[in-house]
């Protein structure tokens, strides 16, 4: 887990980061604009209170990171109780919207171990077009569930 806890915290820092930036330049061009310090606030404050393009854009970084951790907590809670069950083969399950990306698309099916897929990216580790929105899974090989031949389609709550 101390490795999820780094990389968490470098997201957190890097969204910061980033929205620290884009405030310096809007700054910076509102007042090549001849916009006051106080309409620089104002409009500033407005955004926060808003979640307008500055504040709303870092706000929805920081809850992906949330959704994104937890996702990533539960597969490895998941992946650490087949290790310790045995399983020596998994299956790679596609899972989209019915917008799987092309790299998921491609894997869906495929079987092997633990090792291979951490060698060629497991499900949401940023090795796909999709990155860390992948809502892929690995599942035991012999796993004898519906509609595995193709992506799976995530219902809406």
């Amino acid at each position: 887990m101390p490795e999820m806890q780094i990389t968490v915290a470098n997201q957190i820092a890097t969204s910061a980061g980033i929205a620290a930036l884009t405030i310096e330049e809007a700054i910076a061009t509102m007042q090549l604009a001849g916009m006051s310090k106080e309409a620089i606030k104002l409009t500033l404050l407005n955004d926060l209170k808003e979640g307008g393009v500055l504040f709303g854009a870092f706000r929805n970084k920081i809850k992906n990171t949330v959704k994104n951790t937890i996702e990533l907590s539960s597969r490895i809670s998941v992946n650490a109780t087949f290790v310790q069950a045995g399983v020596q083969e998994y299956r790679w399950v596609a899972v989209g919207g019915g917008k799987t990306c092309p790299d998921c698309e491609e894997r869906n099916g495929e079987i092997g171990t633990m090792e291979f897929f951490e060698t060629i990216g497991l499900p949401q580790s940023g090795f796909s077009v999709c990155t860390d929105n992948c809502r892929c899974i690995l599942i035991t090989s012999g796993y004898k569930g519906e509609n595995l031949d193709k992506p799976l389609v995530k219902q809406k709550n």
